[in-house]
């Protein structure tokens, strides 16, 4: 190596004195990649600063050195920021994918996170690398909490993990098996199986960890048939043997179907099973009610989980559902008398905590009527039924059988000026009393509609498909006096799905104008609501998008089994009244991968309502996820069974809340809120027994609407408020049996608090703030007694009225 590094020399020393390396970049560039070859860096580098103009291959060859020799100052920011300030001065940086993905990444390496978030800010077009280098940050500093979010955004704006997978060029067993995992995680279930066929039509063998991924998604989507045929496949075809977990897989699928028989026969050939596929088979018993199959599941739960706390419980309510009382009281002295308690949860964050000398509130051993109560909450299930909606491709008749009824055929015009209220109700009337049709408001068109009421019963299997937009008049003083507070009504309807890409658009502005709450001298009036939805069963909503609502958004009244998915709804955060997704006289309701912002509530679950479903929702602006409000002017309110599963918040003027007013009865009971981020939000956690939404002041009363079993689990985020958590209870109608568990709520500018009046309850886990202002035993609170098996009380009139101010 010595000989030839000699021999290097001379030859530079040549062609310095051919005057090649002043005039022939070419040269230059080759004794800099000479001279890094051989380790001699100074020279390298004399070299390069020799160079008059410097191209391109010359900055490569010189950043190459120092790359492949580690001569980079690692972890130097000032360094990194004098890089990303030459890249912008010579527009590097515009519009390279590259560039700007590295810079996100370099400044997360760094620990500057919000460096980083301002280069991906910044950036023309969000890319996946762009992407995935923001996540890689956010984890490398630490902040876990915001990955969830950022995913939901990539999901959101159409970056997925199938652009990556189209792109590669011969998918293996692996990606396969990597993409169908996503998609059996998202509940995507049709899509798995596709990707099944696809693959096997490759001529690639699927193997165990395939079928898992396969019966999953079929697990998450309800497909009860494709699953037996994979489940099959995969036996008598592929000659793989079962193992634990696809049984499992095939068990829930089957039970949770109601095929408790076919789920019970399985469990014996899978070889007995454990606790966990037993708790399914036992959790479907619930749900359908077959006491037989349950029994048996129960006995063989209590052999298998002597010492676990989750199973007793599981047990001891299915008896208590049942009926078996005695039984169900024998379990649970048999867990008491055992010792088994519930461990109580411990984590990083935790340890964390207890090292700096932070006290966060974490609970000690529960008593046994917190054991029963725990159990309650945590096994309180809303059933999902299956939601996929239909997804028609084609507007042929001989599709499928459908006859497609298109509002242009009755003569709607579709130019936004026209009045088209005559062309659709004319087109209702023909699809509601043909079967399998298909009311069709087409895309790229603007349809004027005035208040109309869309009656049923209709025929069956109606779908309608609203692609196109439709608008209302947006003059107040034009509108149909007969219906005062409807615009779109949809009633008495069984079985009808609503999907689309559509837009339902209030045309609110001059009704928000003239609202008592944007001027006191202005008369207080009702306002039309933009969807309603009443009277009706069995209905599906999908794809939808509501804004600019005169008042509220969407309505669910006097309804069950409602099904709302990918609906977004928008106003406004200054807009009065227009709560996005009102909930009323309903039961079975299940909302799921909805993002509403508006001037109110984005989401309110008022009297006469129980068993509501809320998934994955995002929230911002408006006044966060309400309970109520209930028992205005003495009157009766009850809701119960309502359960809050991953929800984001940000900005809104509340978080989870529950309202009442004074001098009402009824009850609130059996909440579970539950993995809940928020971001500057106010009142984050709030009971409020004192609401009073008038001009006057509320006189004091001693009854009350009862509140009691509300879990609070996994909420963590940023709070404007300086009580984080707020339970203001009645004194004469206290709330009790309030859990808290793993809550994190923070100030930025401040420490945060909790505020307690007459409000009885526990937490376990990490709670922070503290909340040992929660009185613990029965301090001689009055009662009120409610009956356990109460009616839901009726709504009191026949339209819905958002009572303004």
């Amino acid at each position: 190596m010595g000989g030839l590094f000699d021999e290097g020399k001379q030859l530079h020393c040549h062609v310095i004195k051919a005057g090649w390396v002043e005039c022939n970049v070419f040269v230059a560039n080759v004794l800099v990649d000479f001279y890094s070859a051989c380790g001699n860096f100074i020279d390298a580098r004399k070299v390069f600063s020799l160079i008059p103009v410097e191209d391109v291959i010359s900055w490569n060859s010189i950043i190459s050195v120092y790359a492949e020799n580690d001569l980079f100052r690692r972890g130097d920011i000032l360094f990194g920021r004098q890089i990303h300030c030459f890249v912008t001065k010579i527009g590097f940086d515009s519009g390279s994918v590259h560039i700007q993905s590295s810079l996100i990444d370099m400044y997360g390496k760094c620990g500057d996170v919000e460096s980083s978030l301002s280069v991906y800010e910044s950036s023309c077009k969000r890319t996946i690398e762009c992407f995935n280098s923001l996540i890689t940050s956010l984890l490398h500093c630490g902040i876990t909490e915001d990955v969830f979010e950022m995913f939901g955004l990539m999901v959101e704006e159409g970056i997925g993990i199938d652009e990556v997978f189209e792109v590669l060029p011969s998918p293996n067993v692996f990606c396969f098996t990597s993409i169908i995992n996503g998609y059996a995680r998202n509940g995507m279930g049709r899509e798995v199986v596709s990707l099944l066929e696809a693959m096997i039509q490759k001529g690639l063998i699927p193997d165990k960890m395939t079928f898992l991924c396969v019966l999953s998604g079929c697990n998450h989507a309800g497909l009860v048939e494709a699953g037996k045929l994979v489940f099959n496949l995969m036996k008598s075809f592929y000659g793989i043997y079962p193992e634990r977990q696809h049984f499992s897989c095939m068990i829930d699928l089957l039970g949770l179907a109601g095929l408790l028989g076919e789920a019970e026969l399985l469990q014996q050939t899978s070889g007995g099973g454990d606790s966990v596929i037993w708790s399914s088979l036992l959790r479907s018993c619930r749900v359908h009610k077959n006491e037989i199959v349950g029994k048996r599941a129960a006995k063989v739960l209590l052999e298998l989980g002597q010492e676990d706390f989750a199973i007793y419980l599981r047990v001891l309510n299915f008896y208590s559902e049942v009926g078996e009382f005695e039984a169900s009281l024998q379990i649970r002295e048999i867990a008491m008398a055992r010792k088994v308690m519930r461990e109580i949860g411990r984590s990083l964050i935790e340890l964390y905590f207890h090292e700096t000398e932070t006290s966060y509130g974490v609970a000690g051993n529960m008593s046994s009527d917190n054991f029963n109560i725990l159990g309650e909450l945590e096994d309180l299930d809303i059933a999902e039924e299956d939601a996929e909606l239909s997804e028609i491709s084609s507007w042929t008749s001989e599709r499928g059988g459908k006859v497609l009824v298109n509002v242009d055929s009755f003569g709607a015009v579709g130019d936004g000026v026209s009045d088209d209220t005559q062309a659709f109700r004319k087109a209702w009337d023909t699809a509601c009393s043909t079967p399998k049709s298909v009311f069709l408001v087409p895309p790229e068109r603007r349809y004027l509609v005035n208040a109309t009421k869309f009656k049923g019963p209709c025929a069956d299997r109606l779908i309608v498909q609203i692609d196109g937009t439709i608008v209302a008049p947006d003059e107040p003083k034009n509108w149909d006096p007969d219906l005062p507070r409807l615009w779109l009504d949809f009633s008495k309807l069984q079985g009808v799905v609503f999907q689309g890409n559509g837009v339902i658009d209030g045309s609110g502005s001059k009704w928000w104008a003239s609202s008592c709450k944007k001027n006191e001298s202005n008369p207080c009036r009702g306002a039309p609501t933009a969807l309603t939805i009443d009277s009706s069963s069995s209905i599906k909503v999908k794809g939808l998008t509501i804004q600019n609502s005169q008042q509220m958004n969407f309505v669910i009244s006097k309804s069950e089994s409602v099904r709302v998915s990918e609906v977004q709804v928008s106003c406004p955060g200054d807009s009065p009244n227009t709560d996005g997704i009102h909930i009323t006289g309903s039961t079975n309701v299940a909302l799921q991968d909805c993002k509403i912002g508006t001037g109110d509530d984005c989401i309110s679950i008022v009297n006469a309502s129980s068993a509501i479903k809320m998934k994955r929702i995002y929230c911002g602006p408006g006044h966060g996820v309400s309970i109520g409000s209930l028992g205005k002017d003495n009157s009766s309110g009850i809701v119960t069974k309502v359960v809050l599963d991953t929800a984001f918040l940000r900005e809104t003027t509340n978080g989870v809340r529950i309202k009442t007013w004074q001098g009402g009865a009824g009850y609130v009971r059996a909440l579970r809120f539950e993995n809940v981020r928020m971001e500057d939000v106010a009142n984050p956690i709030i009971i409020d027994q004192f609401y009073c939404d008038s001009p006057t002041t509320c006189q004091n009363q001693t009854s009350a609407v009862q509140i009691s079993q509300i879990m609070y689990r996994n909420i963590s985020g940023t709070t404007k408020s300086k009580e984080a958590m707020k339970f203001a209870c009645s004194d004469t109608v206290p709330c009790s049996n309030i859990v808290l568990s793993n809550i994190n709520l923070e100030k930025k500018d401040g420490t945060v608090e909790t505020y307690c009046n007459s409000a009885q309850g526990f937490g376990y886990g990490v709670v922070h703030p503290s909340a040992d202002c929660l009185s613990s035993h029965d301090k001689g609170f009055i009662l009120i007694d409610q009956k356990e098996n109460a009616e839901l009380a009726e709504p009191t009139t026949d339209h819905i009225v958002h009572t303004e101010l």
